[in-house]
């Protein structure tokens, strides 16, 4: 999860909207991980050269075992605010226990949920979540 302006710290996934997390939060995979010491894993980012891009890379484990990879990137641009891409490259189990979605608003969160423990998540599947007209769907 990403959560602006608050910080979420809740393991197991809800549907959305959901108040045990930030009302500001991107959801790309809710799902538990953990990223080993001894592996090339990590949360990493890149912002683009004329700085209106940034992209941050998902890289971790779904446990029991380091070696079932969740791989990920989360993109917005400031060319189109209210806007952002998940892009999926590797996904244990199809994200059959993950939520994956969006929710923002302050009293009371728009939810916006593509899978809720769903198994929908496949490599190379792209979403595009538009905060703007309230919708999040497969980039085609």
């Amino acid at each position: 999860m990403l959560s602006i302006l608050d910080q979420a710290n809740r393991y197991f996934n809800d549907p959305l909207p959901s108040e045990n997390i930030a009302a500001f939060t991107l959801c790309p995979f809710w799902d538990d991980g953990v990223i080993f010491e001894d592996a090339p894993q990590g949360i990493f980012y890149q912002i683009s050269a004329g700085n209106t891009q940034i992209t941050f890379e998902f890289l971790y484990a779904q446990l029991p075992s380091q070696d079932r990879l969740i791989h990920f990137l989360v993109s917005y641009s400031t060319t189109q605010p209210g806007i952002f891409t998940y892009t999926y490259l590797q996904v244990p189990d199809s994200g059959s226990g993950a939520t994956v979605g969006a929710q923002y608003g302050t009293s009371n969160p728009t939810g916006l949920q593509f899978s809720y423990n769903e198994p929908l998540i496949t490599p190379g599947l792209v979403l595009v979540v538009d905060t703007n007209k309230n919708t999040i769907s497969p980039c085609q």
